[in-house]
């Protein structure tokens, strides 16, 4: 599922606005939900892509409360 072609410059935007951050979010809920209806017991997370790693620490580091650096290491 893709929201949108390309995020913003996270250093100085928003990636996304709230509303394709919500439809984001409901996706991954929603395949989450229907791997979770399949049997499956454990999803994990992951991206391919050269600028969502980045991304991902951004965002991971914002749902834990914790800076991106952390999350990365370095």
């Amino acid at each position: 599922h893709r929201v949108r072609r390309s995020g913003g410059r996270l250093d100085v935007e928003d990636t996304l606005t709230a509303d394709e951050a919500e439809e984001a979010f409901r996706a991954g809920m929603a395949v989450a939900d229907e791997e979770a209806d399949a049997g499956a017991d454990l999803v994990v997370l992951g991206d391919l892509s050269v600028g969502g790693t980045t991304a991902a620490a951004t965002l991971i580091g914002a749902l834990c409360g914790t800076d991106a650096s952390v999350v990365t290491g370095r």
